[in-house]
């Protein structure tokens, strides 16, 4: 921490909240992916983006692309509300 001091680091990153600061999670991920497909919320294309970062869940609804826009479209177009990333986690936690 003197050293530190010393050298005139004024911030330290560390493990702890690398990912929150850097969208490390793919949840941050499939947030930039469906604010894209908000912006144009009838695209299948912009859709199937998800696949790309989910292709290890072999029992993931991005497998089937209906239930996939019904989970990861649901308020689509409210792509610019704040915590929209994790709207998709708090739906079915609250669940």
């Amino acid at each position: 921490s003197r050293l530190v001091r010393e050298h005139g680091i004024k911030v330290v990153l560390t493990g702890e909240g690398a990912d929150e600061m850097f969208a490390g999670y793919d949840l941050f991920r499939e947030g930039k992916v469906r604010r894209f497909w908000g912006h144009q919320p009838s695209s299948t294309r912009r859709a199937r983006l998800l696949e790309r970062l989910y292709p290890y869940l072999t029992r993931s609804p991005v497998h089937q692309q209906a239930i996939a826009r019904q989970f990861f479209g649901h308020d689509i177009r409210a792509h610019d509300a704040p915590g929209f990333a994790h709207d998709t986690r708090w739906r079915t936690t609250s669940a």
